[in-house]
């Protein structure tokens, strides 16, 4: 089986780019589901609830993630650096203590999905455990539904 062509999505459920290789870390394709949206009491957002989230287009630019919506201005989302307040976010089962860098950002992803949201980050040292019972040997995951790869 030869797999050709791979999609990581940069912030959780919005669009995806597609890949010829990325690199595979431990938590999965590097940059895949690095940010996601959540609602003001930190639960995130999906397709499934906030189908707007169809409408975000993200692509790099250098080390920014560069952020696309009809009718909206485009976005530079810049590399999380450290700084940012840290918010409670929840996503399926897990709980999690995340940074959200820049009010500016939840400003515009509020205008597109037309409900107050942040965008927060999962950084290296914040760990995911994959969820039990495939937990076994420690892995830890992004921010995807459930595993390192989807495939």
């Amino acid at each position: 089986m030869l797999l050709s062509q791979i999609y990581i999505y940069p912030i959780k459920s919005a669009r995806g780019i597609a890949l010829n290789e990325v690199s595979v870390q431990t938590r999965g394709p590097a940059h895949d589901r690095s940010w996601m949206l959540v609602d003001d009491a930190g639960l995130f957002l999906s397709q499934r609830r906030a189908g707007r989230m169809a409408w975000i287009t993200p692509r790099f630019e250098g080390d920014d993630l560069l952020v696309e919506a009809p009718g909206m201005p485009p976005l530079h989302v810049r590399p999380w650096r450290g700084k940012g307040d840290w918010v409670e976010a929840q996503i399926w089962d897990s709980h999690l203590r995340l940074p959200h860098p820049d009010s500016r950002y939840d400003e515009w992803f509020s205008a597109v999905l037309g409900q107050s949201c942040r965008l927060v980050y999962l950084p290296q040292d914040v760990l995911r455990p994959v969820e039990p019972p495939f937990d076994g040997a420690g892995s830890t995951v992004s921010l995807s539904d459930g595993f390192p790869l989807l495939v």
